[in-house]
């Protein structure tokens, strides 16, 4: 018969307010907003690499995609096609995908460079 030790469980809520991400990462027992870091222009999307503690926000009217340093809470900012609407993270690879459905294309960042290539696909 094996013994296993329960693990506490979290819950992590990401929140758009006039273009600011709040972030609350806290035991599912009780509710707190840890920070406020500000993110550009209508972000719809918000994508973790748990290996690199990056955290990237698509921002659909900016056309870009902030990162935010989850150690530091800093953050810098990327350009990306028209309309980012979705974020993907492979974390073995550091690669990180961002959908662009004004113009058709996958915008795809270098995780330790944040340089980009685009990646041309169907519509929308």
């Amino acid at each position: 018969m094996s013994t296993r030790t329960p693990r506490q469980k979290f819950f992590a809520l990401f929140s758009f307010v006039s273009g600011v991400l709040l972030l609350a990462v806290h035991p599912l027992q009780a509710e707190t907003v840890t920070t406020t870091v500000s993110a550009g222009t209508e972000p719809l999307a918000v994508a973790v690499n748990p290996v690199t503690n990056k955290i990237y926000v698509a921002n659909n009217s900016s056309n870009n995609v902030t990162v935010i340093d989850g150690a530091t809470n800093s953050t810098s900012t990327i350009n990306a096609g028209t309309a980012p609407r979705f974020v993907a993270v492979n974390p073995v690879t550091n690669k990180i995908y961002v959908a662009n459905a004004g113009s058709n294309t996958v915008t795809v960042i270098d995780g330790a460079t944040n340089s980009t290539t685009t990646v041309s696909v169907g519509t929308t």
